[in-house]
């Protein structure tokens, strides 16, 4: 009977890493699964041609460069940017929320429009904090517990704003002064783009939604 260094059971993704890994170290692996193929749920057949995913559809994304330039070696990955829409009674919504949305919900056209309509409908709720993710965002299988009027009737809650504040600011810098988290986040950004002008805007977006890493814009404007 052979013998080796390490049984791993399952050769979905974090099997095949943790046995290809271990060889690369010198060391003498057997990996069993009880499926007739390897990559346990993200396993794909081609069927005229075709890519399709057996067990369902697998997104792949991360924000970790040293992951992403480790699975490149092996595949080449398609280009995806989750964008659902939500069809509720015949009209179309944005999803997550933005300004698309909150225009469709209220005929507001600015952030500042649309965050004293949020401010207005927490203060009809009642709510100073969200208690739950449900609560937060409007996801429940239960009577929503508020007191509104485009919103409710569209069968949609919003609890709280996206847009940060001075206290977010400021502990976004006090994070960054610890120098382990500042390299953490040095790994996901891809480039630093200087901003002289409107067109550099225009220019450093449309790159952006290319681009599976971070975009640091520097003002000079």
């Amino acid at each position: 009977m052979s013998h080796y260094d390490y049984l791993i059971v399952g050769a979905g993704l974090y099997g095949a890493v943790c046995a290809r890994e271990a060889v690369k170290a010198g060391k003498k692996v057997l990996v069993i699964d009880k499926r007739p193929h390897i990559a346990g749920n993200v396993h794909t057949e081609q069927i005229e041609g075709i890519n399709v995913h057996v067990y369902g559809a697998h997104i792949f994304h991360t924000n970790d460069r040293t992951v992403w330039d480790y699975v490149n070696q092996f595949a080449e990955f398609n280009r995806f940017t989750n964008s659902p829409v939500a069809n509720y009674k015949g009209e179309l919504y944005s999803l997550p929320f933005n300004m698309y949305t909150f225009n469709k919900m209220w005929g507001v056209v600015t952030p500042a429009e649309a965050e004293a309509r949020i401010e207005e409908q927490k203060r009809e709720a009642g709510i100073t904090e969200p208690k739950n993710l449900e609560e937060q965002v409007g996801v429940t299988e239960d009577e929503v517990p508020i007191a509104t009027r485009m919103v409710l009737e569209r069968g949609l809650t919003l609890v709280g704003c996206s847009r940060s504040g001075r206290v977010d600011f400021e502990n976004a810098v006090e994070f960054l002064r610890d120098k382990k988290a500042l390299n953490r986040v040095e790994r996901i950004i891809s480039e630093t783009v200087e901003i002289n002008s409107i067109e550099d805007i225009y220019t450093s977006f449309e790159k952006d939604l290319v681009n599976p890493f971070k975009t640091v814009l520097k003002w000079n404007i």
